[in-house]
C-alpha cells in the first residue's frame, strides 16, 4: 500500500499504468485531532493529486464537503475548502469537486448531524 507521506512510491506505480482519472475520497473526522484531520484531509489529498498530475492523469475527482470554504471559521470546512482550492490550481485538464451535504447516519448520528436532521437540512 502506498505511503501518502512519501508519494514517490505512488507516483512510480501510477506512472506505470494508463489511467485517465484519479478519484479521491479520503477523509477523516476532526475529533481525531486537528493534526490528524489536516494530514488526511489536506496533505494526503494534495499529495495524491500532485502525484496524479505528475503522472499525467488528465482528470482528478475529489469528494469534498458541502459548505467547504478556505476562509471558513470552522476547521472542517476551512481544511476541505483549502484542499479544494489546491486541487483547482494543480493544473489538471479537468477536475471535479463533489460537495455532498451532511449524511444521515440514523442512530449513529453525531450531534451536528442530529441538529441538521432536526432543522431539516438532511434528506
Amino acid at each position: 500500500m502506498p505511503n501518502f507521506d512519501e508519494v514517490s512510491e505512488l507516483v512510480q506505480h501510477v506512472s506505470s499504468t494508463a489511467y485517465n482519472t484519479a478519484f479521491c475520497c479520503l477523509g477523516s473526522q476532526v475529533h481525531l485531532g486537528d493534526d490528524v484531520f489536516k494530514k488526511i484531509d489536506y496533505t494526503y489529498v494534495v499529495n495524491f493529486a500532485e502525484a496524479a498530475h505528475e503522472s499525467k492523469i488528465p482528470h482528478f475527482s475529489l469528494i469534498s464537503s458541502g459548505g467547504a470554504d478556505a476562509s471558513s471559521m470552522f476547521l472542517y470546512l476551512r481544511v476541505k475548502g483549502q484542499a479544494d482550492a489546491k486541487i483547482a490550481e494543480t493544473g489538471f485538464s479537468s477536475a471535479s469537486i463533489w460537495r455532498p451535504g451532511m449524511l444521515d447516519r440514523g442512530d449513529m448520528a453525531r450531534t451536528k448531524e442530529k441538529i441538521g436532521s432536526f432543522l431539516g437540512i438532511l434528506n
